[in-house]
């Protein structure tokens, strides 16, 4: 009797940019998968130089070559869900849109609205948000501004959770199946040390609420979050529930990075899986 073949895992696209540190992009991206149980596999849409300080040089993948990376890709693996991360360039966009309509077609996506990484200060040119908004939002299965985006997005100004709502509904209308936003630390100053996240999908919402971690190690939070919602919905969990499940992670591994500091800024939640816990377990020995 032969060796009976192991199951085959869950497959997650990445398509995102590449952070050297290994903080946010498609390294982080990698990692988290890797957490839920899938397999990732990637297409790096562009080279960045950037660490936890700031934000400094990106060079974009020329289209060419995203497509013989996604030709390669597709030949040897059926891709389960789709993370989409950092676009810089129009033409990738544009690349993008035209996979996700045609050898991608149907695959969950994830878009995690990434208008620039929390340190650049740059932002989309009107137009690209303009194509961002009529023809990718409607190919997504989810996507996951942060409260910063979704005001760019929406033209709306943010300042409540009755307005985080209506911001929703704006980004629900473009056509994606459902909307997440998340508040970061926008509403501190409001809710004192409250955080408020919004979930909207055609008949449900749901709002939920945390309180604040005193941790400077949220580098790449976006990147984990969106890559962890997909993996999740490559195993065939709802929307509301792939959100949930990577919410979850993604506070847990802020609260443990809150005890560990890997680098001399601020750090990378993704970095203290089994070796976050591994070091803590060795400090209390």
């Amino acid at each position: 009797m032969g060796n009976t073949p192991n199951p085959i895992p869950n497959i997650v696209l990445t398509i995102a940019g590449f952070d050297p540190t290994g903080g946010a992009g498609i390294i982080a991206d990698t990692k988290t998968i890797r957490e839920f149980h899938a397999y990732p596999v990637g297409l790096v849409t562009s080279l960045t130089s950037q660490n936890s300080r700031g934000f400094y040089k990106a060079i974009s993948t020329p289209t060419n070559l995203l497509k013989h990376q996604l030709k390669s890709i597709i030949q040897d693996f059926t891709i389960n869900a789709i993370k989409i991360g950092m676009i810089s360039e129009i033409s990738t966009l544009n690349f993008i849109i035209d996979a996700l309509s045609h050898e991608l077609k149907g695959v969950p996506t994830v878009i995690d609205p990434i208008i620039s990484p929390t340190k650049a200060n740059k932002e989309m040119s009107m137009p690209m948000i303009d194509i961002y908004c009529q023809k990718l939002m409607p190919l997504a299965t989810i996507i996951t501004p942060n409260i910063n985006e979704a005001q760019i997005f929406t033209g709306k100004t943010i300042s409540s959770v009755k307005s985080l709502k209506e911001a929703a509904s704006i980004l629900l209308a473009t056509g994606t199946k459902s909307v997440f936003i998340t508040g970061g630390d926008h509403f501190l100053s409001l809710n004192n040390d409250t955080l408020t996240d919004i979930f909207l999908e055609k008949n449900n919402l749901k709002v939920y609420r945390h309180k604040t971690i005193n941790t400077t190690n949220t580098h790449g939070t976006g990147c984990m979050l969106s890559s962890a919602i997909a993996a999740n919905l490559a195993k065939n969990y709802d929307n509301e529930t792939s959100v949930k499940l990577a919410r979850d992670y993604i506070l847990k591994q802020i609260k443990l990075s809150s005890r560990i500091q890997l680098t001399n800024n601020n750090g990378k939640p993704n970095e203290y899986g089994p070796l976050g816990l591994l070091t803590l377990n060795k400090s209390k020995s």
